[in-house]
């Protein structure tokens, strides 16, 4: 293992080695390019199969999709802070962790509003969308302001657009973006495991 020092930070740091295709980096980053996948494949056959209104919201009596929505949404929470991990940058993921935040309040109050009836519940998932927007736009105006991280923003903007026109488009915007950020794990992930420690 070698040494570099960098002012008073000291970086340790480990090959990947070409003939360790199973080494740890490499695993991380399959996991996360299967992550976002299924992430991808989630929405657009929930999207397809449930063919939601303009809304995007099925009804309660519907149990099978509203079980669906509410997982497609926790999919989500989960993918952004991998993706902002990859994409790196501390304000990518304060954003990212935002926008996950947000994501489970819809999920979570979602079901509270369609399978107890708490009308109070629906303010709870107008909230949760719009943090998870707020989050979203905070990653990629954070990225998108980066040099050599540019394409990681259409991530990030992507995944708003396809969370705004969920209904009519929102399936085929979420496919592509999470396919996007698949292969971006794939050929954007680190060659190395960096450790810093002062």
């Amino acid at each position: 293992m070698k040494r570099a020092s960098i002012g008073d930070r000291k970086m340790d740091f480990k090959p990947l080695e070409p003939d360790d295709p199973w080494g740890e980096a490499a695993f991380d980053t399959r996991m996360r390019a299967a992550l976002f996948s299924l992430t991808s494949l989630a929405f657009f056959a929930y999207w397809l199969v449930a063919k939601p209104a303009f809304d995007a919201r099925p009804e309660a009596d519907e149990w099978p999709y509203m079980l669906a929505f509410s997982a497609i949404i926790l999919a989500l929470a989960l993918a952004l802070p991998h993706f902002a991990d990859l994409a790196g940058g501390q304000v990518a993921l304060q954003g990212a962790y935002v926008g996950a935040a947000g994501a489970l309040l819809s999920s979570a109050a979602y079901v509270f509003e369609e399978s107890f009836e708490i009308e109070a519940a629906s303010l709870a998932f107008l909230l949760g969308t719009l943090i998870s927007v707020a989050g979203l736009a905070a990653m990629s105006i954070s990225l998108a302001g980066r040099v050599g991280r540019r394409r990681f923003a259409l991530v990030p903007a992507g995944t708003m657009a396809g969370l705004v026109l969920f209904g009519p488009a929102g399936g085929p915007v979420m496919l592509v973006t999470w396919l996007v950020a698949a292969v971006l794990a794939l050929r954007g992930g680190d060659k190395m495991r960096f450790k810093y420690a002062r």
